[in-house]
């Protein structure tokens, strides 16, 4: 029978055995002061290993670590109510899966992705890519992730950038048209929806939403 090793510091020499926690056999380190249960653990993490990050499931991680999937939940949100070794080790093994939590799912669930949407004329011009660097420190500090678009001074592009966006379930838009744009129905459509509009620099007047303007 091959020799039980700590996950946390490695260490084979001062393993006992812990008692069984739902008929799984758990370990205590004694070099660190760690519990964990370790059967099947190996082959399970080689399986998960190959799975892509976005596959791997709290269910994934439950049934590795032996305990309950509201268990790894409240590990992965920091709760207080788990204990600390506990919590740690499945902080670990989340890590070492690769396991990403799902935004689609989170969104759904708190109706907010903390994603702000902007589109703008052109990265080239120096005018644009100061504005988006102001917005980008604002929206981090704020704790929001920002989307760029760029139209490229395309209408076409504006209209198929606004629709991407908003399949994202974006929290916030903020729009500088292309010279292009004449017509805003593309805008129009989504006044009204949760979702707020921001018209910044080249603002079209007869929209009934915000907007920035520059003072030259």
């Amino acid at each position: 029978m091959s020799r039980v090793k700590c996950p946390k510091c490695q260490n084979v020499e001062r393993i006992l055995k812990a008692g069984i926690i739902r008929n799984k056999q758990r370990y205590f380190c004694k070099e660190c002061v760690y519990h964990f249960i370790i059967k099947k653990v190996q082959k399970d993490n080689h399986i998960l290993s190959d799975k892509p990050a976005s596959q791997v499931s709290l269910q994934d991680i439950a049934s590795v670590a032996g305990v309950s999937i509201t268990t790894v939940s409240r590990a992965l949100k920091n709760r207080p109510d788990i204990n600390i070794q506990t919590r740690e080790y499945i902080k670990e093994l989340a890590k070492s899966l690769n396991y990403q939590p799902n935004i689609l799912a989170q969104s759904l669930v708190n109706k907010s992705t903390h994603t702000l949407g902007v589109i703008i004329p052109s990265l080239e011009t120096t005018v644009f890519s100061t504005m988006l660097g102001g917005i980008q420190e604002v929206a981090s500090k704020a704790g929001y992730r920002v989307i760029i678009c760029n139209s490229n001074e395309n209408h076409e592009t504006e209209i198929a950038n606004i629709q991407g966006l908003m399949n994202h379930l974006i929290d916030g838009l903020l729009i500088c048209h292309s010279i292009q744009t004449s017509s805003y129905e593309h805008i129009r459509i989504h006044i009204g929806k949760r979702i707020p509009i921001v018209q910044f620099y080249r603002v079209a007047s007869g929209l009934p939403i915000s907007q920035i303007l520059a003072e030259d």
